[in-house]
């Protein structure tokens, strides 16, 4: 009798003892976790934010954590430049073992899901003057790096965030000017939270997956507005896709101009798609090398708009193509970009003019390809287009990444005949110049460009060329442009065929290095038009001048 009752007191005891470990390990275990989710919101100085639930359970029979009606809230009493609100519908955390991942700092989450994310970020404006590094108002995770050394997820989903952004102006001012809807799954990932070898594989997945749907923003006092209508990214070979894209300035021609102070090209562009294929997936987190197959620009809307009545700012230098592929501090490699579909509309205001000229590029197509600034490759360009509408354009180029050539482009173009008063749009309001009649039989060049120097050749071969010298504002000419325009009909060369003279014209032009890498090539490519029309080699320099003259006068003797 006394060895069962010494029996059933060691079974009560051994039980009790059982149930208390069990309590105090549960209680334990959910101080780690309630004091990692404060830490992780407030930071271990408990400045940050406050995090309320309106319910918060931890199963850890079942190995799962639920929170509902989450909000996030700012610490009242600390100053801050950048903060966030935000509410969460839900949270949910299944772990594969939720005690023995506390105990040993090796987690593993079988499923990560929140559902209904909706952020407001707000930040303050800072004075013109003041140069500040803003402050990342998301939450740090050192409170999980100091507890957990690895962590193995196998699905993360987060549904139909919201995401807005304002500007708290000097005046107190709430400005909206970001907003997004988004929402991704990750499947199959791994991370290590204390590895310092960069070199080694931090992350891992099997399957990203990420939308957007529609987005904009805008920068406060910036020239421009972003915007898309949706955005799709995977870590499968269809990379992204991107729809309605817009590029828009916030402000009127006038007051744009107004702003900048100087001459300048100001953009307005849209993209129906622009697609990415071939990401390789070990390159996903790559952030050394960017590699992708294939992307696809369709239907590109673009326009671009200079007022020559501001002055030009000329202590700027703009980059030339191979330059900027140099400079990269990562390696990018693109197979091929392919343009589909598009126009481009290029306006022009000269000094004094009331209306800008306007020149329509249109039905382009094109595929510039190996686009790779890891070795020294040759990028080629390949361009088919109509000038407004009318002439049929093709123009190669060659863009030499190595070091071994004299010049660093190669380009070569051709153009189809077309009636010159096409061009009546854009010059009479910029040069004062109707083209009453003319047409181009066709026009070929070549030209090779250095960083400073634009050579080649051109033939321009046209024909009952007649002008009309107006002023930019109106269509009658005065009596000074009259006459003007007399001696300019009586200058030219009315027809330019192949067996008449001057037929040929060689190329050169300086470069402007404050001018863009467009104007550079476009006026090496017409700096042998006024030879061509006029008889003249006023391009090049003296000397040059002098020897292509001898140069051509002996040619002229040999053939007579």
């Amino acid at each position: 009798m006394q060895k069962k009752t010494i029996l059933f007191s060691l079974v009560i005891i051994l039980t009790l003892l059982i149930l208390y470990l069990f309590s105090t390990g549960q209680k334990r275990l959910e101080e780690f976790t309630a004091q990692t989710l404060k830490e992780v919101a407030l930071g271990k100085n408990g400045k940050g934010y406050f995090v309320n639930f309106q319910e918060f359970s931890i199963e850890w029979t079942n190995s799962r954590i639920e929170a509902t009606g989450i909000s996030i809230i700012p610490h009242v009493n600390q100053e801050k430049d950048n903060w966030v609100n935000g509410t969460v519908d839900t949270l949910s955390i299944e772990f594969s073992n939720l005690y023995l991942g506390a105990l040993s700092k090796n987690i593993t989450i079988e499923d990560f899901r929140i559902i209904h994310p909706n952020f407001q970020y707000f930040w303050k404006e800072s004075p013109i003057n003041q140069i500040k590094k803003k402050p990342n108002p998301i939450p740090k995770f050192d409170a999980l790096r100091a507890r957990l050394s690895k962590i193995g997820i196998h699905s993360i989903s987060v549904l139909n965030t919201e995401i807005n952004g304002y500007l708290v102006t000097n005046e107190y001012r709430h400005l909206h000017i970001f907003h997004t809807t988004q929402s991704f799954v990750i499947e199959g990932l791994k991370f290590n939270l204390d590895t310092l070898d960069h070199q080694s594989k931090v992350v891992d997945l099997d399957r990203f997956f990420f939308s957007s749907g529609p987005t904009f923003m805008k920068g406060y006092k910036d020239l421009y507005h972003y915007q898309f209508d949706t955005l799709l990214i995977s870590n499968r070979r269809d990379f992204f896709k991107l729809g309605g894209v817009k590029l828009i300035p916030q402000y009127s021609d006038d007051v744009f101009f107004e702003i900048v102070g100087q001459q300048t090209d100001r953009f307005m562009a849209e993209i129906k798609i622009l697609e990415g294929h071939g990401l390789a997936e070990k390159e996903l987190f790559n952030q050394d090398r960017f590699h992708l197959e294939k992307i696809i620009i369709d239907s590109l809307e673009a326009n671009i708009y200079r007022d020559k009545n501001y002055e030009e700012d000329t202590s700027a230098i703009k980059p030339l193509p191979h330059d900027i592929l140099k400079q990269l501090d990562f390696q990018l490699a693109i197979d091929s970009i392919v343009l589909t579909n598009s126009q481009l509309t290029y306006q022009e205001k000269s000094k004094g003019a009331e209306q800008p000229g306007i020149l329509p590029i249109t039905h382009i197509n094109g595929t510039i390809s190996d686009i790779n600034n890891e070795k020294e490759n040759v990028v080629q360009v390949d361009l088919a287009c109509k000038l407004s509408g009318k002439g049929n354009t093709n123009l190669h180029i060659d863009i030499l990444l190595g070091e071994k050539e004299p010049y660093f482009m190669k380009a070569k173009g051709h153009l189809d005949p077309f009636p010159l008063t096409i061009l009546n749009s854009f010059t009479h309001h910029n040069m004062g110049v109707l083209f009453q009649k003319g047409y181009v039989n066709s026009i070929d060049f070549d030209a090779q460009l250095n960083d400073s120097i634009g050579r080649g050749n051109l033939d321009f071969f046209y024909q009952d060329l007649k002008i009309k010298v107006t002023g930019k504002n109106d269509n009658k000419s005065s009596v000074v442009e009259s006459i003007a325009g007399f001696a300019a009909n009586n200058i030219v060369h009315r027809q330019n065929l192949e067996n008449r003279k001057p037929r040929h014209a060689p190329l050169y032009y300086e470069r402007v290095g404050y001018k863009s890498f467009v104007h550079y090539l476009v006026h090496t490519i017409m700096s042998g038009a006024q030879t061509s029309v006029l008889g003249i080699y006023g391009q090049l320099p003296d000397e040059e001048k002098k020897a292509y003259k001898r140069n051509q006068k002996a040619k002229k003797k040999k053939k007579s």
